[in-house]
């Protein structure tokens, strides 16, 4: 059974060494900004990306919050190793997460995945990008990641883990850079902002 990887074991496998890499993104604000951070070590590790049309490897950036999502994200997987079984690209690595929470799974249902990145492991790779997937006169910044609270409908702890705040002064600094780049809108993001800080500094 294929192993998953991290972001760094992703581009040191140096999946793309052809045309280049393109990264799909599903989903909200939040999976957003890991496509950001995807891209991001990508061009860091010099390689390229390009649309789907003319990469060799295709990221597919997952939801697994809702039903549709999920759909979304299951046909959009299909439809990348039929691209594969064609010989129009060579490799598909899914990420995001329906890739965290079904990575057993997806990997005995669709055994040509190349490889499986799931959101925790993601996370541990930091932020902020240096890309921007947003018009230039915004950017969304996130905060924190997960939730404390454990609800009956929402399976969003189980998915990114234990709530997590960025430090104070990372964040300022991200929005220091952005505004340096000429962005005039800030979007705060994060599962649950109003906890904020609880983890770090004990209160809000």
């Amino acid at each position: 059974m294929k192993s998953n990887l991290t972001t760094k074991d992703f581009h040191n496998e140096r999946l793309s060494q052809g045309k280049g890499v393109s990264v799909i993104n599903l989903g909200c604000a939040r999976n957003l900004i890991d496509a950001q951070t995807i891209i991001s070590h990508a061009r860091k590790k010099g390689q390229k990306i390009v649309d789907l049309e003319h990469c060799d490897v295709a990221v597919v950036n997952t939801c697994g919050f809702v039903e549709e999502a999920k759909k979304e994200s299951i046909d959009t997987i299909i439809d990348l190793l039929e691209l594969k079984k064609q010989g129009k690209i060579k490799k598909v690595v899914v990420a995001g997460c329906l890739a965290q929470r079904y990575s057993t799974q997806l990997l005995e249902e669709f055994k040509d995945i190349d490889a499986i990145l799931g959101v925790q492991k993601l996370q541990k790779e930091g932020m902020p990008s240096d890309y921007s997937l947003t018009p230039k006169h915004y950017a969304y910044v996130k905060i924190s990641e997960s939730c404390y609270n454990h609800c009956r409908f929402c399976i969003i702890p189980k998915i990114k883990g234990k709530f997590t705040s960025r430090t104070f002064e990372s964040i300022i600094e991200e929005i220091k850079v952005l505004d340096q780049k000429g962005v005039k809108e800030v979007n705060i993001i994060g599962q649950d902002i109003t906890a904020y800080g609880m983890d770090l500094y004990k209160e809000l």
